[in-house]
């Protein structure tokens, strides 16, 4: 099966409408705004959410193209709501 490229991903993110790269670099900004906060647990815990999320989203990238399965992606996010609200 055909793999592409997983940095073509921000080449058809920029083919999306406007508000979707900015509310995307928004997002990004404010997880790695997490690394100023590095003595926390938490914020240790943030990054690697997020590192892990956009690893796993690239490979599904590769996988299947920029379609709805992305958000597979999202998936660790959920356990990490779950230990913030607790």
């Amino acid at each position: 099966m055909l793999m592409r490229n997983p940095f073509r991903f921000f080449v058809e993110l920029m083919q999306q409408p406007v508000w979707i790269p900015i509310w995307l670099f928004f997002l990004m900004i404010i997880n790695l705004v997490s690394l100023g906060f590095w003595h926390e647990p938490l914020a240790k815990l943030i990054f690697i959410t997020f590192m892990i999320s956009a690893m796993l989203m690239m490979g599904l990238y590769s996988r299947f193209g920029f379609e709805k399965i992305l958000g597979l992606g999202h998936i660790l996010w959920v356990p990490l709501l779950v230990y913030v609200l607790m």
